[in-house]
């Protein structure tokens, strides 16, 4: 197990604990005068909400000026009425409106960012419109998966997580978030409605969850960990707890150790691993205590008495799932990795770079991952040629002021479709979309890199459907978008499905109500006209015509002969093969 990277401890500077957080080699931001710029967190929070004030150092550190904390309980409530309820919304508005105050006083510039209640709430545009009015703020919802990932930038930060197979767990009021990595390079993200608050309420409360319920309870985790976390073979080597269970469990455990600990000191990161063995004799103590009698253990905050034994009970199934016998904790977390957004917004590290810098950045990170380059590359360089013979058309990739920018988010995702090889063959598909989607690819904004996924991740196996998360919760445009370069990304993919660069070139024909797409090739290639067929469907598609893919006379395009023998409609036809030359 790796230690914590090393970080100075916490200092008092002017009265005030400010922690700072060095990164080597950070530069200084931009100023528009003498004083540092401060930002500001509202991270609010199914359980809590909680503010950051930090002032900025470097386009890599901070530090923190003030911090506060108002226990709301968002999500009571909302597990039985699917929305927030109204005593709960009007102290959480109350308490957004006072730390943004603090936030004027401080001259910070503060944005508020919302997690699992205000996203699954009936009413939760209702709650962001009060919190507009009454304290001018426009409420961010992030979704579970940018959740994850935001927490595993705060983490990776204090661990050493570039190295083996590492778990990043997150756990709050309304979700739990688990996000997986090898070698520093995510792979998996999860989420699920695990969190305290909610699966209290749901088995009836602190007495019934901790008693008759307790084993419901239990099964309904192993349940869903099932479902959220199914492959059980690869094991995790370090795991990282975030969240109030995972701090409060930290400080039950120094405290029967006779060391009492403030749940929200930094020193909780460095205290030794919590085993599953002792988070479990844990729970059995807890579990035989009524909720009178837990408000008095040492090193349980009164607030948490009534959810701690759900929570605990989330964490010990979850790393049971795991195959894991202890875990270390970070007392960080969703509220770091939003600042450094922030900062790498200030520092106009948001994206829009040039497509010189982008491709840089896939390839280097496709080299990271040991992705198959000579395949990749040459898919690139077959996709690009079908890209620029369709807009020197018009027809299937529309002229726009856009499509040169098109074409680099197309070149992306083909250079970089195969990455998620280093997990696994059968569906590396998915594993290239969720690694593209936490890499960090200069020059891409956050809208690009989803769509450089998502096109990723149609590379093969199911086109684009609205029954795909990811794919409904895209704007129309970017699933227009996303569909015509899948479509040339499947295509190209399989006209090079040997891996042996054996089609040299593509030439596009466009007949009466028909695409003919010729390939070059410099021996036999059925199987790679094949491939092309089969997976030529989405190109028929989004052209609206037929798709007729066969291997090209010398000089001629598209023989008689193949035109014949390779035929796709639309969707799924099979068919295709090589013509003799």
């Amino acid at each position: 197990m790796r230690a914590p990277k090393r970080t100075p401890r916490p200092a008092e500077v002017g009265g005030a604990l400010v922690e700072v957080k060095p990164v080597p080699g950070g530069r200084a931001l931009r100023r528009d005068g003498p004083a540092a710029k401060r930002l500001a967190v509202i991270d609010v929070g199914s359980n809590s909400i909680r503010l950051l004030v930090a002032e900025v150092l470097d386009e890599s550190s901070w530090r923190v000026i003030r911090e506060e904390r108002a226990m709301t309980r968002l999500a009571h409530g909302l597990s039985r009425s699917g929305s927030i309820a109204p005593e709960s919304m009007a102290s959480s508005v109350e308490a957004i409106s006072r730390f943004k105050a603090i936030c004027d006083g401080l001259g910070a510039r503060a944005r508020a960012f919302a997690t699992a209640a205000v996203r699954d709430a009936a009413n939760g545009a209702d709650f962001r419109s009060l919190v507009k009015d009454r304290a001018g703020l426009t409420v961010e919802v992030i979704s579970g998966l940018d959740e994850g990932r935001l927490t595993y930038k705060s983490v990776a930060r204090a661990f050493d997580l570039s190295h083996g197979h590492c778990a990043v767990v997150d756990i709050g009021g309304g979700s739990m978030e688990v996000v997986q990595s090898r070698d520093g390079i995510v792979f998996a993200t999860a989420t699920a409605p695990l969190g305290a608050v909610r699966l209290t309420e749901a088995f009836g409360g602190a007495e019934d969850a901790a008693g008759r319920r307790f084993k419901e309870l239990r099964r309904h985790c192993d349940r869903v960990l099932k479902k959220m976390l199914p492959d059980e073979n690869a094991k995790p080597g370090l795991v990282v707890g975030c969240g109030g269970t995972f701090n409060t469990l930290a400080t039950i455990a120094a405290a029967e150790r006779g060391v009492i600990i403030d749940r929200n000191s930094p020193a909780v990161r460095d205290m030794a691993p919590v085993s599953r063995t002792q988070l479990s004799a844990i729970l059995r103590r807890l579990r035989g205590l009524a909720l009178s009698e837990r408000l008095r253990v040492p090193g349980l905050p009164a607030d948490r008495a009534d959810i701690i034994i759900a929570g605990l009970c989330a964490v010990e199934r979850l790393m049971e799932r795991l195959g894991v016998t202890h875990a270390l904790r970070h007392p960080g977390g969703v509220r770091e990795g939003l600042l450094l957004m922030m900062i790498d917004e200030e520092a106009g590290r948001g994206g829009g770079g040039s497509a010189d810098d982008v491709l840089a950045g896939a390839r280097a990170f496709a080299a990271r991952c040991r992705s198959p380059l000579g395949h990749s590359e040459h898919v690139a360089k077959l996709a690009m040629s079908l890209f620029d013979q369709f807009t020197a058309d018009g027809r299937i990739i529309p002229r726009s002021p856009s499509v040169a920018r098109e074409r680099v988010l197309l070149e992306a995702a083909a250079v970089l479709h195969d990455i998620g090889v280093l997990v696994e063959r059968p569906r590396h598909h998915k594993h290239s979309a969720t690694m593209i989607r936490h890499a960090e690819l200069p020059g891409l904004t956050r809208r690009e890199q989803e769509i450089v996924a998502m096109i990723a991740r149609y590379h093969r196996r199911a086109e684009p459907s609205k029954k795909h998360a990811e794919f409904a919760a895209m704007p129309e445009r970017d699933r227009a978008l996303v569909r015509r370069l899948a479509a040339v990304l499947r295509v190209a993919d399989g006209l090079d499905r040997d891996h042996t660069q054996g089609v040299r070139g593509v030439r596009v024909l466009f007949r009466k109500g028909a695409l003919a797409i010729g390939a070059d090739c410099a021996g036999e290639c059925g199987e790679n006209i094949r491939a092309a067929v089969k997976k030529g469907g989405l190109l028929g598609s989004v052209a609206e015509m037929e798709v007729e893919i066969g291997a090209a006379e010398r000089n001629e395009g598209v023989g008689e002969e193949a035109k014949k023998r390779t035929r796709a409609t639309k969707r799924n036809r099979r068919a295709g093969g090589e013509v003799n030359r």
